[in-house]
């Protein structure tokens, strides 16, 4: 049987620099599609998640690059609303980028992500959200199909307070001209770490790490 040996009461020293956290970072750059312009995003960790979800993006059309730390994302070259399946079972974040997409397109189609396996965590309260605000969802051919197709309801109740759902509606709704209630939001540091760079985009939020949020496009 493996084990640790540990053999304290020494000192610690050294440097060591702090990279941003993932579950920022990923929401960051599935946002960045909703935007025509460039975007900067600093302290972004070099791990295999965030380069899956940058490889994702750039198979979607979108003009990435890494200068240190840093990455630089450019969407105004997105053409794509069908995500890549082989990347997409290796990253249960590549969820986040059905909000930005139907925003852009108004349709999108994903296979099932996959990714780390913490349990059961479905997709319903994704799908819910979507639908309320005014997306059709079907399941054709091994993947999902999200299309906007009516007006969105005013006021949104988020079956479980989801973090990438929270999420997810938030980009969802960037795009939209109505102003949208949405209750229940999961409100962790990454959520809010969304909504400020959302605000920097144009878009209008009200109560940013709250519980209720409203948003109009």
């Amino acid at each position: 049987m493996s084990r640790y040996i540990i053999e304290g009461g020494h000192p610690l020293c050294g440097e060591l620099s702090i990279n941003g956290a993932k579950n920022a970072a990923l929401p960051l750059l599935a946002a960045s599609l909703l935007t025509d312009q460039v975007c900067r995003l600093t302290n972004v960790p070099k791990i295999a998640d965030v380069q899956t979800m940058i490889e994702l993006m750039s198979l979607l059309g979108a003009k990435i690059s890494w200068q240190g730390d840093e990455v630089l994302l450019d969407s105004s070259t997105l053409q794509n609303n069908i995500l890549d399946q082989s990347l997409v079972r290796k990253l249960r974040a590549s969820i986040l980028l059905v909000g930005p997409l139907l925003a852009r397109f108004g349709e999108v189609k994903i296979p099932y992500p996959g990714g780390c396996l913490l349990g059961r965590r479905p997709l319903d309260t994704h799908f819910q959200a979507f639908e309320d605000l005014g997306c059709e969802v079907k399941y054709e051919q091994d993947c999902f199909v999200i299309k906007r197709h009516a007006q969105p309801k005013p006021r949104i109740f988020l079956k479980e307070a989801s973090v990438t759902a929270s999420e997810n509606a938030l980009m969802a709704a960037a795009f939209l001209s109505d102003e949208i209630e949405l209750r229940n939001m999961a409100s962790e540091p990454h959520v809010a770490n969304l909504g400020q760079a959302l605000m920097q985009m144009g878009v209008k939020l009200e109560g940013n790490s709250t519980n209720f949020v409203r948003i109009k496009g």
